[in-house]
């Protein structure tokens, strides 16, 4: 049995921040037969014209509605990439899930 992961009824999610790495991903992944799609958290423009993947928009504080978003799309395999400019904690608005994730993260 291999251990290779093929594209075969798997689902990418690239959740995207800045820079030309998220379109260089993008392009590779649909060249060996993956189908998914893109949460935009830096609203990367370079994406937008050159995508036929789905493109979702989000705030970086919207774990919750992210994590429902990749749930609803059956993504099985998620890569981060590109760059995001620090967030001052104090001005986010987390959702729940977000606030349960940043509370765990502060206290450890």
């Amino acid at each position: 049995m291999s251990s290779k992961i093929t594209s075969i009824n798997n689902r990418l999610a690239i959740i995207s921040g800045n820079g030309d790495l998220p379109l260089n991903i993008l392009e590779c992944a649909v060249s060996n037969g993956w189908n998914g799609v893109v949460i935009d958290i830096a609203e990367n423009q370079k994406l937008k014209s050159q995508s036929s993947w789905k493109i979702y928009n989000f705030k970086i504080e919207r774990i919750g509605k992210i994590f429902r978003k990749l749930h609803v799309e059956k993504i099985t395999h998620i890569v981060l990439c590109g760059g995001i400019s620090r967030p001052k904690l104090y001005e986010m608005k987390f959702d729940l899930k977000g606030l349960n994730i940043m509370s765990k993260i502060a206290f450890k």
